[in-house]
C-alpha cells in the first residue's frame, strides 16, 4: 500500500471514529468536567501577557483553549462550544501522534494495526476530556517517534525534534515531563558517545529544551516577577489527595480527595506546619506514607483495568506481554526505549494518580499490543500450549475471585480466536494473505467486548436546569464577577470568577465565619448544586440558614435543585458591627 493510500485510510478510519463517538465530542454542559477540564477551557478565555500560568499550571492547554476560544467567544455557550472543538482537535493529536510512532517501529507488521485498536479503545475518548493529558500522551508519542528513528538513522535533527516535543509535553504536565527528560538524556546520549558526536546530542538536547521552557519561565518571570515554577502548594494538595485516595474505601459516598486533605492532615499535621513540604510530612509518619504505597499500586492496577476497557483490556495487556517477550530477544534497545520512556508512572504510586493517567502510556502499550500479536501469530507448537495455559489461568484467577463473566468470555474467547487463527495459518502458509487476514479476525472478535458510547437526543442548548443557570447568571452579574460556587465549570461558563467551596468545611464553621468569608471574599451570588448539598453538607447548613437574612433566592430551577442566592452585603456589614 502506498503512503497516500495509508494515509486516506486514517482520515476514513478517523472519521468512522468521530461519527461513532458524536456524543462525545459534542458535549452538554453537564457532561463537560466540573474541575479539570472546566479550568483548562477557563484559562484559555483568560489567558493574556499579564496574566500567564505558571509552569506547573499546564500553559500548553490554556494557550491551547485560548485558540479554541477565539471563533466561539461571541455565544453565550462560549463554553460548550470551545470545549467541543477542543475535545475533535485533541482526538485527532491523539490519532496522528500514535499513528506516527507505530509507522516508526520496524517490529509492527503493520501501522495500520494502531488504527484498529485506536478505533476499538476507549482511551482516546477518555483522554480527550482532558487536555493537559491528551496533549502530554500526543507530545510525548511524537517524541518518541523521533527518538525510535534517531535510533534507527543516527542523525541528529531526531534528537532536536524529540527535544521540543518533550519541552512541549513538560508545558502539558511538569512532573511527567521532567522524567521524559530524563529518559530522552538516558537513551539518546549513549548512543551519541558511541558515534563520537557527544558535543552535538548535548546541543541537540538542550538547546530546545532552553528555547521552549527555559523562555516561556523567563517570560513569566518578567511579567509576573514570581517563580516560574509555581508554589509548592500545589504539590502538597496532591500529596494529601493521594491519601484519600489509597483509603476510598473508607470513604463511600464522598469525595474522597477531599476527605484526604482532612485525614493526611490528622497522621502528618497541616500544611503550614510541614511549611508546605512533602518530605517534611512524610518524615513525621513515614510508617504511614509507607503504607499507602502498595494500596495505591493495587488500586491502579484495578484502574488500568478499568480505564482500557474491562474485559478488552485482556486483548491490549497479555498480547503486550508476549511483545515484551519477543522484543527482549530480538530488540532489547527498543524494549528498554519503551520502559523509560513510561518511567513517569511511578509517580501514580508514590503520589497520587487519576484514572486517565494511566491511559498516558497508551501508544507505547499499543505499539507492543502490536508487536505481541505479530509474535502471537507465529508461535511454535510448545510456546501456543504455553499460551494456552496463561490464558486458562487468567480464566481460573477470575473464577476463583468471583470477577465479572464478561472477563472469562474475553479471556476464552481470545483463546479460541488464537487456536482459529493458528490453525488457517498451518493450513495454507501465505504469510502475505494470512497476516493481515488474522489481525482483521482479532480485531473483530474485540468488538464483541467493546463498550458502545452512551448516545443522547440532540437538545437545543440553554434547555436544561445548568444551562439556563448560566444564562441567568451571565445577565445578570459583570464579567469576572466573584460568585462561591462547588463546580469550576458553572461560573466560568458564565465567564464569572470562582470562588471554591471544595472542603469549605475546614473553613466555615458558624455563621460567623460564613459571613466574614462572604464579605472577605466580596462575593455576589453563591450557585448551590447537588454536589454541594452532598459533599459539604455542613457548608450548606450554614448557607441555608441564612437565607432570608443575608442571603435572597435570585433564581431557581424547577425541582429546586440548583438555586442562585444573590448576597445581600448591606446585612452582612450591620451584622458584623
Amino acid at each position: 500500500m502506498t503512503e497516500r493510500k495509508a494515509w486516506s485510510l486514517v482520515a476514513l478510519f478517523f472519521l468512522l471514529h468521530v461519527v461513532l463517538a458524536l456524543p462525545v465530542l459534542t458535549p452538554r454542559l453537564k457532561d463537560i468536567g466540573a474541575f479539570d477540564e472546566a479550568g483548562y477551557v477557563e484559562m484559555g478565555r483568560t489567558l493574556g501577557l499579564h496574566n500567564l500560568p505558571a509552569l506547573n499550571e499546564y500553559p500548553l492547554p490554556a494557550l491551547f483553549f485560548a485558540l479554541t476560544y477565539i471563533p466561539v467567544h461571541t455565544s453565550d455557550f462560549w463554553f460548550v462550544h470551545s470545549c467541543a472543538l477542543g475535545r475533535f482537535l485533541l482526538l485527532l493529536l491523539l490519532w496522528l501522534s500514535a499513528y506516527i510512532a507505530a509507522r516508526q517501529i520496524s517490529e509492527i507488521p503493520s501501522p495500520l494495526i494502531m488504527i484498529g485498536l485506536l478505533l476499538l479503545s476507549p482511551a482516546t475518548l477518555y483522554l480527550c476530556r482532558n487536555a493537559a493529558h491528551a496533549l502530554f500522551t500526543a507530545m510525548s508519542t511524537l517524541a518518541l517517534a523521533q527518538l525510535v528513528l534517531f535510533q534507527r538513522t543516527r542523525a541528529l535533527a531526531h534528537v532536536w525534534m524529540a527535544s521540543g516535543f518533550v519541552s512541549l509535553a513538560m508545558l502539558s504536565r511538569l512532573g511527567e515531563g521532567a522524567f521524559l527528560f530524563g529518559s530522552l538524556v538516558a537513551l539518546s546520549i549513549p548512543l551519541a558517545v558511541s558515534l563520537r558526536r557527544l558535543k552535538a546530542a548535548l546541543t541537540a538536547v538542550i538547546i530546545p529544551l532552553l528555547i521552549i521552557v527555559g523562555g516561556y519561565m523567563l517570560t513569566y518571570y518578567a511579567v509576573a516577577r514570581q517563580s516560574p515554577l509555581g508554589t509548592s502548594k500545589y504539590f502538597y494538595t496532591v500529596f494529601e489527595q493521594g491519601h484519600g485516595q489509597a483509603y476510598a474505601d473508607r470513604f463511600s459516598g464522598l469525595n474522597y480527595y477531599v476527605e484526604g486533605h482532612m485525614e493526611s492532615r490528622r497522621l502528618f499535621g497541616t500544611p503550614e506546619d510541614n511549611h508546605y513540604s512533602v518530605f517534611t510530612a512524610i518524615r513525621r509518619n513515614p510508617t504511614a506514607y509507607l503504607k499507602r504505597i502498595p494500596r495505591l499500586a493495587r488500586l491502579a492496577a484495578v484502574t488500568a483495568v478499568t480505564e482500557y476497557g474491562g474485559p478488552l483490556s485482556l486483548w491490549f495487556f497479555l498480547p503486550a506481554a508476549v511483545g515484551c517477550v519477543a522484543l527482549l530477544r530480538k530488540n532489547r534497545l527498543l524494549l528498554c526505549t519503551f520502559v523509560l520512556w513510561v518511567s513517569y508512572l511511578v509517580m501514580y504510586v508514590v503520589l497520587v494518580f487519576q484514572p486517565t493517567h494511566l491511559l498516558l502510556p497508551f501508544p507505547v502499550l499499543f505499539c507492543l499490543t502490536a508487536i505481541g500479536w505479530s509474535a502471537l501469530i507465529t508461535l511454535s507448537t510448545w510456546q501456543r500450549y504455553l499460551w494456552s495455559a496463561m490464558m486458562l489461568g487468567v480464566v481460573a484467577t477470575a473464577v476463583r475471585r468471583d470477577v465479572s463473566p464478561a472477563f472469562m468470555s474475553s479471556a476464552l474467547v481470545l483463546l479460541i480466536g488464537s487456536w482459529i487463527v493458528w490453525t488457517v495459518v498451518s493450513r495454507y502458509r501465505d504469510p502475505e494473505v494470512l497476516v493481515p487476514s488474522a489481525f482483521v479476525f482479532l480485531l473483530a472478535l474485540m468488538l464483541l467486548f467493546r463498550e458502545g458510547v452512551p448516545s443522547q437526543r440532540p437538545a437545543r442548548l440553554g434547555t436544561a436546569p445548568d444551562e439556563r443557570a448560566v444564562l441567568f447568571l451571565q445577565r445578570s452579574f459583570a464579567t469576572d464577577a466573584p460568585i462561591a460556587a462547588y463546580p469550576a465549570s458553572i461560573p466560568s461558563a458564565a465567564r464569572l470568577k470562582r470562588v471554591s467551596l471544595v472542603n469549605g468545611r475546614s473553613e466555615l464553621r458558624s455563621e460567623d465565619d460564613l459571613q466574614r468569608w462572604i464579605a472577605d471574599h466580596r462575593l455576589e451570588a453563591i450557585y448551590v448544586d447537588s454536589d454541594l448539598r452532598r459533599f459539604e453538607s455542613s457548608v450548606w447548613s450554614l448557607i441555608e440558614s441564612q437565607i432570608g437574612t443575608t442571603l435572597a433566592v435570585a433564581y431557581s430551577s424547577e425541582n429546586d435543585e440548583i438555586q442562585i442566592l444573590r448576597v445581600d452585603h448591606r446585612r452582612i456589614t450591620s451584622s458584623q458591627r
